[in-house]
């Protein structure tokens, strides 16, 4: 998918739990979230379709921001892919996305400031155990009380 992304000039940045692996604290995830442009939705669904994901559920809004999921189904098994399109409260995230080599390919990744304010303002019991693992005590210290997606 990242490298479908990359071929179309598409900006993204990837975030939730294979972000996290990324800034070096891996654990199970059941899906990929990606953080997105509003105005490239479509086109990135478009590179989704192009890699065997299926149209998209449609939106899926969450407190802090909008979600579009697209499945990928193969035999009996499936990957989730949720679309998280950026707004006022995730501008600064946004802005923040740090690069990384991976496999010969350039991946765009929220930075780990950025998933920790992420991780707060979701504030789920996993969230909460994410934050103390990147070194971060707890979640109590949080400013945002809402649920958006990981």
């Amino acid at each position: 998918m990242v490298k479908a992304l990359n071929r179309r000039g598409l900006d993204y940045a990837i975030c939730g739990g294979v972000a996290l692996a990324l800034h070096g604290h891996p654990r199970f995830t059941d899906d990929i979230d990606i953080l997105i442009l509003p105005d490239d939705l479509d086109e990135i669904q478009d590179a989704a379709k192009s890699c065997g994901f299926l149209d998209s559920s449609g939106r899926i809004p969450f407190d802090q921001c909008d979600v579009h999921r697209i499945v990928k189904i193969q035999g009996a098994e499936f990957l989730v892919l949720d679309l998280l399109l950026v707004n006022d409260v995730l501008e600064e995230i946004w802005q923040s996305r740090v690069d990384f080599d991976w496999q010969e390919e350039r991946l765009r990744v929220v930075s780990a400031e950025g998933l920790a304010s992420m991780k707060r303002m979701a504030g789920r019991d996993q969230d909460l155990v994410d934050l103390k693992n990147m070194g971060i005590p707890d979640g109590n210290d949080r400013t945002e009380q809402s649920e958006p997606p990981k």
